[in-house]
Formats: C-alpha cells, sequence, structure tokens
C-alpha cells in the first residue's frame, strides 16, 4: 500500500486499523470465555468452540487480509 495522500485515504487507513484492534480485542476476549467455559467438564466442548474461534478471530485481526473496497 503506498502512503496516503488525501483524507478519504487517510480516513481508509484509520478504519482498516481500528477493525483490525477490534478483532483482535474481539478474538483475545473470546479466548478467554472459551478458557472459563473450559473449566466446567458440562461445558468443555462449548469453550472449545469458543476459545478455538476466538484464536482464529484473533489471527485474522492480526496477520489477515481485509476485503479492499474500491
Amino acid at each position: 500500500m503506498t502512503f496516503p495522500h488525501s483524507a478519504h485515504e487517510w480516513f481508509v487507513v484509520a478504519e482498516r486499523g481500528a477493525l483490525r484492534l477490534a478483532m483482535v480485542t474481539i478474538g483475545f476476549i473470546l479466548m478467554v470465555a472459551g478458557l472459563a467455559l473450559g473449566v466446567s467438564m458440562v461445558m468443555l466442548p462449548m469453550g472449545v468452540f469458543v476459545g478455538l474461534t476466538g484464536f482464529l478471530v484473533f489471527l485474522w485481526g492480526a496477520l489477515g487480509d481485509l476485503p479492499v473496497e474500491k
């Protein structure tokens, strides 16, 4: 990506950064919730599902590519 020159390009960069930060934060919260659910044997399957979903959202926010509007 080139250096943004217009105000619109700056807003796009800020929006993408905020979206990535939100994805990383939500992923971390889901991982902690999955860990808390996994403590109980009854909720272990749901805890594994929530924790892995959180991990994938965290990775997508940290490393993944976001859709580009044209």
